[in-house]
């Protein structure tokens, strides 16, 4: 299994975003999968670290997600909740691959 832990917010997301709570010792619990699209849960995204967040997107370019219409747009609108709970704003040049400049 290809995926990327987010610990801040104990979270797996596989190849093709989708999102697994993470027990303690570091597996995903595989009985309850989330598409992340479906993470409308806005303390989840303000609870992420930005570092998590600086890996979760470009990660997202190589899933399906990103193919989905409004993909950028919703992209931009979750990274800026990470980034104003973490009052921590960075320059996203290139982080939501070629869709654009957020």
């Amino acid at each position: 299994m290809s995926y990327l832990k987010l610990e801040s917010v104990g979270t797996i997301v596989d190849k093709d975003a989708i999102c697994y709570p993470m027990y303690k010792d570091g597996t995903p619990d595989l009985d309850n999968p989330c598409f992340i699209n479906d993470c409308e849960n806005d303390e989840w995204w303000e609870k992420m670290s930005i570092d998590d967040a600086l890996m979760l997107f470009p990660y997202l370019t190589k899933t399906p997600i990103y193919h989905l219409q409004g993909y950028f747009q919703w992209a931009v609108i979750k990274f800026g909740l990470v980034e104003e709970a973490n009052n921590e704003y960075v320059d996203t040049a290139g982080l939501f691959g070629n869709g654009g400049v957020a």
